[in-house]
């Protein structure tokens, strides 16, 4: 994992714990983005070890 990808995920799970403190609907909508955030950068990383071996 790039150290800017990690980074970008605790950015995202820090943004959750601020909106589960204000509003239960934002939580989920913040966990909704976290969950489409890791689908991307787990086929991005696919994707790149799949150039690095072709």
């Amino acid at each position: 994992m790039k150290p800017s990808l990690s980074r970008a995920l605790m950015v995202c799970l820090c943004g959750i714990r601020q909106a589960v403190r204000q509003n239960i609907e934002a939580a989920e909508a913040a966990a909704v983005a976290v969950t489409v955030a890791v689908a991307v950068a787990v086929a991005v990383a696919v994707a790149v070890a799949v150039a690095a071996r072709g």
